[in-house]
């Protein structure tokens, strides 16, 4: 197991540098522009995404294939994929955190809130990735591509529809109860997405 999610790591070392780069520019952005706001955000999502990214350079290897003739199980190889995707998210969290505690040296930033945002920003990132991983499995990297490009934008499109027709939006109430039950929630998607992509890639053909 650990074998597999080191492969993806160092298999990421060079697109790390990248999002690194691309990172500091949006850095830059909020330095010229004053708002660090939304930086957390793409620094945990950035993260999280590089999952679908392993997935395209196994692909490219034909690392599957290869991997099933190794004493490595259908389900261990799922596995490292999740667990993954949620290291990835934890080390973006990190990042964004290591990010504001520097800015609070210079900027009035209430790192309480900080850590609400991250942890928010989590959620929403592994409740995407509970979505697109068994769309991975099911249609490959090319063709979730678009679904995740739906699944993104679904939500916009689903409060514009919704206040065009005059439903009003949840109040604060329901997001204190949805933010105290999350946890829970994103245990069971993540059993029940990990189950799902495990039926899928055993009895995939390869």
């Amino acid at each position: 197991m650990k074998g597999l999610i080191l492969k993806d790591l160092i298999n990421l070392r060079r697109y790390g540098r990248s999002i690194f780069l691309f990172i500091a520019v949006f850095a830059l952005f909020g330095l010229m522009s004053k708002n660090w706001d939304f930086l957390e955000g793409i620094i945990i999502l950035m993260f999280t995404m590089m999952t679908v990214t392993t997935f395209s350079y196994d692909d490219i290897a034909k690392w599957d294939i290869y991997a099933l003739s190794l004493p490595v199980s259908r389900r261990q190889i799922v596995r490292s994929k999740y667990l993954l995707a949620i290291l990835l998210s934890l080390a973006g969290i990190l990042l964004s955190l290591a990010v504001n505690s520097i800015l609070a040296l210079v900027k009035d930033i209430n790192i309480v809130d900080k850590l609400l945002t991250a942890y928010i920003i989590f959620a929403v990132a592994t409740v995407f990735t509970c979505i697109l991983l068994p769309l991975i499995y099911k249609f490959g990297v090319e063709k979730s591509r678009i679904f995740l490009i739906a699944i993104f934008a679904a939500p916009t499109a689903a409060v514009l529809v919704l206040s065009n027709m005059g439903i009003p939006m949840p109040q604060k109430d329901f997001w204190m109860l949805l933010l105290n039950l999350s946890p829970a929630i994103l245990v069971i998607l993540l059993c029940a997405s990990y189950a799902i992509s495990n039926a899928l890639f055993s009895g995939k053909d390869l």
